[in-house]
């Protein structure tokens, strides 16, 4: 069975890569790799302030060693497989050795999964997110079934790194401190047991976070991060913007003909017109020219946004209504990226750029994606990642309605692991439909919860029909090979 794994992991990476060999650069992947090259020309670091440091200290190290882009996306190919081996080698024990067989299937599943596999060929920050919460919850779990301080500690370490990347946890920490608690020995002796274990958790949190503050009090160039949290807010609910009274009427002058022109759109909003074209560039350059801020741009964007609900609110729950119905509906799915399409757009971003940086290749990775922009090409790859089965129809609605039953079945110190997946889960469905919009890669934090919970519901409704089986015909009982 093993071998079966790794064979669909490792031949599933190299049939994308022998039918792309080039790497697909995305429209945010020179935000991630600039510092890198900064550093690597100049040998002056300065983080991004939109991005953090972990993305482009990683392609930085990488560029310094190996000196391109095709061999990093290797690199995340293999990163993303000893992650998928991982997470099955983790079912396998959630499943029981009874459920073998369905384990083996969903793990086959898993490793040509399109939405890992695609973002793994990218220059984008997805690929750490699956990384980190696999080790996260990973040795969150192992840190509960073994009662092992050393494992906490990696999921303090993880929990730190995936932050950094992006904050998409928040409630673990909280979570992890009260299952502690909870499971701490009623003996008032042994108490100092509890203050170790959480002593080591958040000491392994705080470590990475405080090198990285030392690292940018080090910096040449130091800029202060840029929150976006209140910035995406307003995108999503621009169109609800209250333009005639209310506060900030210099600033609704400023931008009332972008609100304007993007409210006919009707239905086909796009976010990223608001964000990166109109309103909030013309607000930021209007906000620095004053010698403000991102954090100015942040609070006027939470004010902005807040007074924007307040006066429409059917209107926003009607939007957070459609978004959790996306969601639910059709995020997760198996996809068909890369596809020529996608090439093709590549092709032209890459056409764009008027200094290429030596690391990118710009030449050569055009003449290589130029040979490749028709589906046809693709033919062989679709087909592969068509046979993911197990994310084929609604997974996140599957796994939104399957996640409290697995919790309700599940037994021991796997029920508070159960419960930790089942708030990070929800947090994060809320935050897509409140904050953020629903993408495919926006998943890539909670795709570890996702095969788990489906595997592991999978699992459980095997052993049930077998035990049954067992009962009424003695003689198909089943053993794992």
């Amino acid at each position: 069975v093993g071998v079966l794994l790794v064979g669909a992991i490792v031949g599933a990476r190299w049939l994308l890569w022998a039918t792309l060999p080039g790497y697909l650069w995305s429209k945010d992947s020179a935000s991630y790799a600039a510092p890198a090259w900064t550093w690597l020309d100049e040998g002056v670091w300065s983080t991004d302030p939109r991005r953090g440091p972990t993305y482009s200290a990683v392609i930085a190290l990488w560029l310094k060693l190996m000196g391109g882009f095709d061999s990093f996306i290797i690199f995340q190919h293999v990163l993303g497989g000893l992650c998928i081996a991982a997470g099955s080698a983790l079912l396998f024990r959630l499943a029981g050795p009874r459920a073998w067989l369905p384990a083996t299937l969903c793990g086959l599943a898993y490793a040509i999964y399109s939405v890992p596999l695609h973002l793994e060929h990218m220059v984008r920050n997805e690929t750490l997110l699956f990384v980190f919460a696999t080790v996260t919850l990973g040795a969150w779990w192992l840190a509960l079934r073994r009662d092992s301080v050393a494992w906490l500690a990696v999921a303090g370490v993880g929990l730190s790194l995936l932050t950094l990347t992006k904050n998409v946890f928040t409630p673990l920490p909280l979570v992890v401190v009260a299952v502690l608690t909870i499971l701490a020995p009623r003996d008032r002796a042994a108490w100092g047991s509890l203050l170790v274990r959480v002593s080591v958790f958040v000491v392994a949190f705080l470590l990475p976070t405080a090198a990285v503050k030392l690292a940018r009090r080090l910096e040449s160039s130091p800029q202060a991060p840029r929150p976006q949290e209140w910035v995406l807010l307003y995108g999503r609910v621009a169109q609800l913007t209250v333009l005639e009274g209310g506060i900030e009427p210099e600033i609704k002058k400023l931008i009332y003909d972008d609100i304007v022109d993007y409210r006919k759109r009707g239905d086909e909003l796009d976010n990223n017109i608001i964000l990166k074209r109109t309103a909030v560039p013309r607000m930021e350059k209007h906000l620095f020219d004053r010698g403000l801020t991102a954090r100015d741009l942040s609070d006027l964007c939470r004010r902005l946004a807040f007074e924007a609900i307040a006066a429409n609110p059917r209107a926003y729950l009607r939007q957070m209504g459609k978004d959790l119905a996306q969601l639910h509906r059709s995020s997760g799915e198996r996809s068909k990226r890369p596809d020529g399409d996608q090439v093709e757009d590549t092709v032209t971003e890459l056409g764009k750029i008027t200094r290429p940086h030596p690391t990118l290749r710009a030449a050569e990775t055009v003449a290589c994606l130029e040979v490749r922009g028709n589906d046809e090409h693709f033919r062989a790859y679709h087909r592969m990642v068509r046979r993911s089965w197990l994310f084929s129809r609604s997974p996140v609605l599957l796994t939104t309605l399957l996640l409290p039953l697995v919790w309700w079945q599940s037994r021991g110190v796997e029920r508070w692991w159960w419960l930790s997946l089942g708030v990070l889960w929800f947090f994060n469905m809320a935050l897509l439909c409140t904050i953020g919009r629903p993408m495919d890669r926006y998943l890539m934090a909670v795709v570890p919860i996702m095969f788990w919970t489906l595997g592991t519901a999978l699992a459980f409704a095997w052993n049930a029909a077998t035990r049954y089986l067992e009962c009424k015909v003695p003689a198909l009982a089943v053993t794992p090979p």
